[in-house]
């Protein structure tokens, strides 16, 4: 594929040199000032100052970080990762949590303060009540498949084989409706964690595809101006 392009514009330079040079200037021009434009912008996007995902959770982990979650326990709902952010929630005095939080939190402007309803304790505390009760459950026809919290809904999570209307407003009415999600079947509704960010894989490969074409073209116009004899590989001395 590549012998055969090289092949065409050689061929069409030599039956009209003259147009096919300007438009050889044109699109080493185009492809001069597209290509820094679009791959700088991308250098941006993952400059040291944005972090990863990894340096998110190896932040949120710190001691000083963890240890501001534990001691305030009381309010801390959970957190975790979105779009290049960490999400944090608490159940009250969110702006307060939001300036102690950002003197300690490495990367204070990747932060994102929500308020919930449940503390992350409570969730937990009920995950673990449920599992206490499944002899129960199970004596009242009740078959518990998987439950947890899910993080990010601020609630637990319970999936059953069968959600009937009778089976959901005895739960609702033993656990709290406003703390537990009823399902049934499929795969366990766990949230343990936010999409991670990807790179700008595309746009950069963009940026360089168009700077390519640009050297790419550019040196072709030089070398038909110059004379400039083809660049051959080297063969080994028989």
């Amino acid at each position: 594929m590549g012998g055969y392009v090289q092949n065409t514009i050689a061929k069409a330079l030599v039956a009209n040199p003259r147009r096919w040079l300007h438009k050889v200037n044109k699109l080493a021009a185009v492809g001069a000032v597209l290509g820094p434009s679009l791959v700088l912008p991308a250098f941006a996007l993952a400059a040291p100052n944005s972090p990863t995902a990894a340096e998110l959770e190896v932040a949120a982990s710190k001691p000083q970080v963890a240890g501001y979650f534990v001691s305030h326990a009381d309010t801390f709902g959970g957190s975790y990762l979105n779009g290049g952010f960490l999400v944090v929630m608490f159940t009250g005095e969110v702006e307060m949590r939001r300036t102690e939080l950002g003197a300690v939190f490495p990367y204070p402007s990747s932060l994102r303060l929500l308020q919930v309803s449940h503390t992350y304790r409570q969730l937990t505390e009920l995950t673990q009540q449920i599992r206490l009760d499944l002899p129960l459950l199970r004596a009242d026809g009740i078959e518990v498949n998987t439950w947890g919290p899910d993080v990010k809904a601020n609630r637990v999570t319970v999936q059953v084989q069968r959600a009937d209307q009778a089976t959901i407003s005895f739960l609702n009415d033993r656990y709290g409706g406003s703390v537990i999600e009823v399902t049934q079947g499929g795969p366990a509704h766990l949230v343990v964690g936010g999409p991670h960010p990807s790179p700008p894989v595309s746009l950069f490969a963009l940026g360089a595809a168009f700077a390519g074409a640009g050297m790419a073209v550019g040196y072709l116009a030089v070398r038909k101006r110059m004379r400039i004899p083809a660049i051959r590989p080297l063969r080994r001395p028989s």
